[in-house]
């Protein structure tokens, strides 16, 4: 379960709240389908990397994932 919807509240101050707002944020159920929009946005446009997450990026986070596993000897079943 996410969380769909987010109050704020403004203060001037004090502990009183002056106005609030709430946001709602559409959710999806399945985390990677952000990363396919992207992908098929990207072909539609005739992109081979993407300005909202280059390759550059993902290989840099890919190794310092590597790097913490590493540190920890957490090793998956098929390596």
């Amino acid at each position: 379960m996410r969380a769909d919807r987010y109050t704020i509240h403004l203060h001037n101050g004090t502990n009183a709240i002056e106005k609030s707002e709430e946001i709602l944020v559409p959710t999806d159920e399945n985390g990677f389908s952000y990363q396919i929009s992207e992908v098929v946005a990207c072909i539609r446009a005739g992109k081979i990397d993407s300005t909202v997450m280059p390759l550059a990026e993902t290989y840099s986070i890919m190794k310092l994932m590597d790097e913490m596993r590493g540190k920890w000897g957490l090793r998956y079943p098929f390596e």
